[in-house]
Formats: structure tokens, C-alpha cells, sequence
């Protein structure tokens, strides 16, 4: 999926938290540029929004998973 959202050029909407846990997981199996280099790309993207999580986010999420 993401390769045809990558070939199709969809926007992709991400948070804050999503990519700390991509430069960790980069960080950790390739190195600091690497990671680095990833969590930039990932910025720079126009094709990219990043939300920055909340505690409402939380709040929303744990009442979904409630219902």
C-alpha cells in the first residue's frame, strides 16, 4: 500500500509519535545519519502532514476503542 501511495503520489498524514518510533527503528539497525537523514525527508515532504499528538488525540482514541 504504501508503494502505491508512494507511485501515485497520495498525501500521507502522520503524527509526531509515528515518526519518532521510524528514527528510532532507523537509528537503531542503520546509524545516526541514516536516521537523520530519514526523519528530514520525511519534513521536507510536501506530500507528508504531521500532526503533533495531544491529549485529546489520546482521549478520542481511547473512547473509540471503548465502543
Amino acid at each position: 500500500m504504501f508503494r502505491a501511495a508512494a507511485t501515485g503520489r497520495a498525501r500521507l498524514l502522520t503524527t509526531n509519535l509515528v515518526l519518532a518510533e521510524v528514527h528510532r527503528f532507523i537509528l537503531f539497525r542503520a546509524g545516526i545519519q541514516p536516521a537523520a537523514q530519514a526523519l528530514g525527508r520525511i519534513e521536507a515532504s510536501q506530500l507528508v502532514a504531521i500532526e503533533f499528538a495531544t491529549s485529546a488525540h489520546h482521549q478520542r482514541a481511547r473512547a473509540w476503542l471503548e465502543r
